[in-house]
């Protein structure tokens, strides 16, 4: 694997943890047990998305490869989906529902 896909994948990860433990403060209300609930399975997922394009990935838009194994057999843009259910979460659980708003106008684009 060459070293942006890795990068790419693991760079996030980390910046995901020190998000979560830095808000790891009372109170644990259900809106916030269910934003970790979204958050963590969505960034796993997210990182199994981008191991699974494996060299197909780049920054830059282009077509060198078709993936079609794993998650990508099932879900057409799997990095699509599970970010936005990984940020979907992030938000509920640093306590800012009201940033939820900001899908009605990203998920049109």
């Amino acid at each position: 694997m060459k070293r942006s896909p890795l990068f790419v994948a693991v760079v996030p990860l980390a910046i995901v943890v020190f998000i979560l433990i830095n808000f790891a403060r009372p109170p644990w209300t259900p809106l916030r047990i269910f934003g970790l609930v979204l958050a963590l399975p969505g960034f796993a997922l997210l990182t199994t998305a981008r191991f699974q394009l494996g060299n197909a990935f780049s920054v830059t838009p282009q077509a060198t490869m078709l993936v079609s194994h794993g998650i990508y057999s099932r879900i057409r843009h799997p990095v699509y989906v599970f970010s936005a259910i990984a940020i979907a979460g992030l938000v509920l659980y640093m306590d800012f529902p009201q940033f939820l708003l900001l899908f009605v106008v990203l998920i049109p684009l």
